[in-house]
């Protein structure tokens, strides 16, 4: 019985702790990637605009007016400031919005939509770009940072106005999104 244990390949302590080691960090490594990919913010924007244009997430009202659009989302207990644009002048009309939740905060939810079947949809929430995963892509304009996030097909852009993240996404082209953004943001 000796012999036979002197022959078997032993396994030290210390390649066990390293196997260990690189299981724990395998599994929260992938851990990061899943909720970076399907539970961050980013992702849950573009899952939301993705439902909004297959008619899984409607409306709750129709409005025309931006006036009328922050009345509705002051009615339904939004305790931060909304804005909510006029973008005639860059041919996009406001549809209308809903009461929402985003990463399990309250959301201004609302769209607008433009030429050639364009949805462009924008979220406001309670927060900070900091809690934000990485982006993608980072610009300064004006004294905002945006933080540009590609999920697929959608492009959204987080930015920072006072103690309110706004974040526009769409899918009809990275650049023109982008470029609302820029032009959205307020101090």
């Amino acid at each position: 019985d000796a012999l036979v244990r002197e022959d078997r390949p032993r396994v030290s302590r210390r390649v066990l702790m390293a196997a260990a080691a690189s299981l724990l960090l395998g599994t929260a490594g992938a851990g990061w990637l899943f909720r970076r990919s399907r539970g961050s913010l980013p992702a849950q924007v573009a899952r939301d605009y993705r439902r909004l244009r297959s008619g899984d997430l409607p409306l709750e009202v129709h409005a025309r007016r931006p006036a009328d659009l922050e009345a509705f989302f002051r009615s339904r207990g939004i305790s931060f400031r909304t804005r909510v644009p006029d973008l005639a002048m860059m041919r996009y009309r406001v549809e209308g919005g809903r009461d929402h939740t985003l990463g399990q905060r309250p959301s201004a939810f609302f769209v607008y939509s433009g030429d050639g079947g364009r949805t462009l949809v924008c979220q406001m929430y309670s927060g900070r770009l900091r809690h934000l995963p990485p982006a993608d892509e980072v610009r300064e304009h004006r004294g905002f940072r945006f933080q540009i996030y590609r999920q697929q097909d959608v492009t959204a852009v987080f930015w920072q106005e006072g103690e309110t993240v706004c974040v526009l996404a769409g899918d009809f082209g990275e650049r023109e999104v982008v470029a609302l953004a820029l032009e959205k943001a307020m101090l």
